[in-house]
């Protein structure tokens, strides 16, 4: 399979827009994207199989915040969200 350069991009950006519609919505992500998949399908056990594998939670952990990272500056700066 040949991948085009903005082949990333795009997919970058649809996966964000969904996350976008899922918070708008105040529906969890995961939940919102497995909503729209066949539950016997091969995606939706990717969805589900990664899902599980990073112990995703609808509920926040405590004493967690989101994190930004930024490689503006040819380092990656990981620090609380702002």
């Amino acid at each position: 399979m040949r991948h085009h350069p903005g082949a990333y991009a795009g997919t970058l950006a649809a996966e964000s827009f969904i996350d976008e519609l899922a918070r708008a919505t105040g529906k969890d992500p995961v939940a919102f994207r497995a909503a729209m998949l066949p539950a016997d399908s091969r995606a939706r056990n990717v969805l589900d199989t990664a899902a599980k594998r990073a112990k995703w939670s609808t509920k926040p952990v405590a004493g967690t915040r989101a994190r930004r990272c930024d490689d503006r500056v040819g380092r990656i700066d990981c620090g609380p969200h702002r």
